[in-house]
């Protein structure tokens, strides 16, 4: 879900453009105490008075969520600081939690983006007042040569850790042109650190020249070696999480989740995204507001819902869905899911993106780099779109 890698076209093809109009459950909705998330997306390109859109569009979907329901995470995705001042991350947090039961940082997540720049005392200061208990770093080093220095990184997270009750991640963005000893470096600090979670998202060519391809492989490769043997353990295509973080007794019980929003405790049932580009996943129903700026600020100005597509059907009735979640949280799938699509799953063993054990088909270091890929091919089977 990630400030550099917000969109998650893995579920995309699971909604309906255009939508037909809000799915008639959300009509006849109960009030309901299930557990639910906010996730807000804060595009990179300035908007004036993005306060007042979000403002807006709360109000458009105020029947989404339940003054009942406990909100266990609350995650502001991509660049908030760019969009508000403190005094506007303030307002907006009285106004959600005036709204809505947010659960205080010693019971739920209070997540949000920063880039290096932003990680100051004051801010920080702030963010901790205002309950928040996890950082999540950005760092672009899509131009890093190998004398790059270290220093903005070592001063960001020595600042976060003068705070008490902190999580700390990073998501580090790379090319074709990052060099390998940057990284190496970057890496190398990042785990001595103790970071809870380092994520990578790539950033290439579309469609990317094999030699990049290739090159990325190795550095993917390069990475998972490096990673693994400092106690981090792949979950998806780019998030390595320590061995210790809670992600995994989520997962060693069969609770771990995967969404637009990222991974997750599947007690979580509900989830009201906000902002250009935002998923989220009402009544079990996913829909996706317009990814254009343009067209959500005049959306959002005519009183219109910025919601450009909706599921046809709740996540618990899609195959598709059931088949990321088992890919992105565990790298394999049962091999019943391939029933009636059994040419793709040739394919994908052709391609030495899956290999068969047991009653199992489970990713290769290949299949994981090309996981999106391998979601999309099978969304698209006309024999897995829906099962009632």
């Amino acid at each position: 879900m990630p400030g550099y890698n917000i969109y998650h076209n893995e579920f995309s093809h699971l909604l309906e453009k255009p939508p037909e109009g809000i799915p008639v459950e959300l009509d006849h909705k109960l009030p309901t105490i299930a557990r639910a998330g906010i996730s807000i997306i804060f595009p990179a390109v300035k908007m004036d008075n993005f306060l007042q859109l979000i403002t807006c569009e709360l109000e458009l979907k105020n029947d989404f969520l339940s003054t009942r329901q406990p909100v266990c995470y609350l995650r502001l995705r991509g660049f908030p600081l760019r969009q508000f001042t403190v005094e506007g991350l303030t307002e907006l947090l009285f106004r959600l939690c005036s709204r809505y039961k947010i659960l205080e940082a010693g019971q739920g997540e209070r997540q949000i983006d920063l880039t290096l720049e932003q990680c100051t005392s004051n801010h920080l200061a702030l963010l901790k007042g205002l309950g928040f208990n996890h950082i999540h770093i950005l760092v672009d080093a899509s131009i890093a040569g190998p004398d790059r220095s270290l220093d903005p990184v070592r001063k960001a997270v020595s600042t976060i850790r003068s705070f008490s009750g902190f999580a700390i991640s990073g998501e580090i963005l790379y090319n074709i042109d990052t060099s390998r000893d940057y990284l190496k470096n970057l890496v190398k600090y990042l785990f001595e650190s103790r970071i809870d979670e380092i994520e990578f998202c790539r950033k290439h060519n579309t469609p990317a020249p094999l030699e990049e391809l290739k090159r990325n492989h190795q550095t993917f490769k390069f990475m998972v070696e490096t990673l693994n043997r400092a106690g981090y353990r792949l979950i998806g295509d780019r998030s390595f999480k320590h061995k210790d973080h809670p992600h995994f007794a989520l997962l060693k019980h069969g609770k771990l989740g995967y969404g637009p929003w990222g991974f997750y405790n599947q007690s979580t049932t509900e989830w009201l995204g906000l902002g250009p580009g935002a998923d989220g996943m009402i009544a079990g129903y996913l829909y996706h507001n317009s990814q254009n700026l343009a067209d959500y600020e005049n959306y959002v100005r005519q009183q219109r819902s910025p919601i450009t597509s909706w599921s046809r059907h709740p996540m618990v009735e899609e195959i598709a869905f059931e088949f990321i979640q088992q890919m992105y949280c565990k790298h394999r799938v049962k091999t019943a899911l391939f029933n009636g699509c059994l040419p793709l799953l040739k394919n994908l063993r052709n391609l030495n993106w899956v290999e068969e054990t047991a009653n199992y088909c489970k990713l290769t270091e290949e299949g994981i780099l090309n996981l999106p890929t391998i979601c999309n091919l099978y969304s698209l089977q006309p024999a897995v779109e829906h099962a009632s």
